[in-house]
């Protein structure tokens, strides 16, 4: 099976809940219930509505902003794909 990861920002928190193997929120305001047992994992991002900017180009800066160490780091803990 190949292992999962769910992003979850404040605006879809609690719209998107799935079966995965580690659970990401992000930003300060993001918050979620999960089932015990889960891997929730809070990452502080960058909130560029903060500064007037939505749309794609807000979705473009925040995937930029986790793009890098934090990803590659993550996949470093997943189990491998079977």
């Amino acid at each position: 099976m190949t292992p999962s990861v769910l992003f979850v920002c404040v605006r879809n928190g609690g719209k998107s809940q799935m079966a995965v193997d580690v659970v990401v929120t992000l930003g300060r305001e993001a918050r979620l219930d999960v089932p015990p047992g889960t891997d929730l994992r809070h990452w502080n991002t960058d909130e560029p509505s903060e500064r007037g900017i939505d749309g794609v180009e807000q979705t473009r800066l925040v995937c930029d902003h986790i793009d890098g160490p934090r990803v590659r780091d993550l996949l470093q803990e997943l189990p491998p794909a079977t």
